[in-house]
């Protein structure tokens, strides 16, 4: 589900990524030129190794309560 569009502040106003919330996970997704599709970056997998579980636990608790959060608004 669509969190934020970050897009480039100048005229062109182009997309630079997405964000994108799911259950559980935060995720960026960008779009290189030559690509057929876009590249997902799921968020723990990089602070994974620098932080302890109860903090992915905590982070993967925020993330659902984002998610539940935009699916009500959704509907």
């Amino acid at each position: 589900m669509l969190l934020e569009e970050v897009r480039d502040e100048d005229k062109t106003n182009r997309l630079l990524f997405k964000v994108l919330i799911e259950e559980d996970s935060l995720i960026i997704s960008a779009k290189a030129r030559g690509n057929k599709g876009p590249t997902l970056i799921n968020i723990e997998e990089i602070i994974g190794p620098y932080v302890d579980s109860i903090t992915i636990k905590r982070i993967r608790k925020t993330c659902n309560s984002i998610y539940l959060k935009k699916k009500q608004e959704a509907s």
